[in-house]
């Protein structure tokens, strides 16, 4: 299955699978960034024929692509060297 490579700013990294999800806590996300100001369950990504994208699933906290907000419940297609901002601190870049 293919996956998605992303580094985080403090080096970890996550390949993420169709359909994951990104956040806090091991309760609400696949994949936990070590951020207090993430949501616990904040972005999910998924893939879409050949076409990777983002989709905020957090009501109360926002995302960026390339420093364009993803409003919530919006998706947004990503690829390689795209940067993401969950939060003023979290940021992944993909590979």
């Amino acid at each position: 299955m293919p996956a998605l490579l992303l580094l985080a700013k403090d080096g970890q990294k996550i390949v993420a699978k169709n359909g994951d999800s990104i956040g806090r806590t091991e309760l609400g996300a696949d994949y936990q960034l070590k951020f207090p100001t993430v949501s616990p369950k904040h972005i999910q990504v998924f893939k879409r024929e050949r076409t990777w994208y983002l989709k905020n699933i957090s009501t109360s906290s926002r995302a960026y692509v390339n420093e364009q907000e993803v409003p919530w419940g919006a998706e947004r297609e990503i690829k390689a060297g795209d940067e993401l901002r969950l939060s003023v601190r979290c940021h992944l870049k993909i590979l």
